[in-house]
C-alpha cells in the first residue's frame, strides 16, 4: 500500500460515514505542487469554509520527475468538492437523506 492508497481509503470511510473529528476551519498548504490532486481533494473535501484555505505552490518547481503541476488543476478540485456539495445537498432536499 501507497499514500494514494491511504488516501482512497480515507476518502471512501468518508463518503459512507462522515467527517467525525474536530472542524478544519482553515488551513494552509506551502509547497502546495508537491501533493497529489488526491490528496489536495481531500484537504479541500475536510475544510468546513472553502474560502479560508491559502494554498501556495511553484509550479516551474516539483519534486517529482514527469509531475506537472498547474493552478488550473486546483481549481478543478474546488469545483468537483462544490458539485458534490449541491449533489448531496439536492438528495436531503428531496427526502432521501444525508448520504
Amino acid at each position: 500500500y501507497d499514500v494514494s492508497d491511504l488516501v482512497h481509503h480515507i476518502f471512501a470511510t468518508l463518503g459512507q460515514e462522515g467527517y467525525q473529528g474536530v472542524p478544519i476551519d482553515s488551513f494552509i498548504v506551502d509547497e502546495t505542487q508537491d501533493f497529489t490532486q488526491a490528496e489536495l481533494r481531500l484537504l479541500i473535501h475536510l475544510a468546513t469554509d472553502k474560502n479560508d484555505l491559502m494554498l501556495a505552490g511553484d509550479s516551474a518547481q516539483t519534486i517529482a520527475s514527469g509531475v506537472s503541476f498547474r493552478f488550473e488543476d486546483l481549481r478543478s478540485l474546488f469545483h468537483a468538492e462544490r458539485d458534490l456539495l449541491l449533489k448531496r445537498e439536492s438528495i436531503t432536499a428531496a427526502g432521501g437523506g444525508a448520504g
